[in-house]
């Protein structure tokens, strides 16, 4: 009996945000679509949780970035002396 591949949308570890959220997508897509064995289910199951994982590792160490940009602006510390005044 021959098994099923699974497309599992393969991101290497490190891939930016929208090519783990493109593998998280594929992965979810052939989850949806397929009716796969238990233990497949389960492994892709597995690969979707760690890809979503770092999907929120990477949306986190952004929302860090942006948060240090606008503390530095209140601050005056923005590059080049200015400061971004939204009034």
């Amino acid at each position: 009996m021959a098994s099923k591949q699974i497309k599992t949308g393969q991101a290497p570890d490190d891939a930016g945000f929208e090519e783990t959220l493109q593998a998280l997508e594929t992965l979810v897509d052939t989850l949806k679509a397929e009716n796969l064995p238990l233990e497949q289910a389960l492994l892709a199951y597995e690969r979707g949780m760690a890809l979503a994982g770092r999907c929120e590792a990477l949306l986190a160490a952004a929302q860090k970035r942006v948060a240090v940009l606008l503390e530095d602006n209140r601050e005056g510390d923005m590059p080049g002396g200015d400061t971004y005044d939204a009034d």
